[in-house]
């Protein structure tokens, strides 16, 4: 699962999306932070 969020990662830089980049989550996940929707919210992907 954390391949997962490293593929959103390649992908959002892709298409030239900025965010926070992958940041080591609990329990020795990943999480992608930074990302932003229209709206402004952040989204954070999260996989264990």
């Amino acid at each position: 699962m954390r391949d997962d969020v490293h593929h959103w990662a390649d992908h959002l830089a892709a298409i030239d999306q900025k965010h926070g980049g992958i940041v080591p989550g609990h329990r020795g996940g990943a999480v992608l932070v930074g990302l932003h929707d229209p709206d402004g919210i952040e989204l954070r992907l999260y996989a264990g």
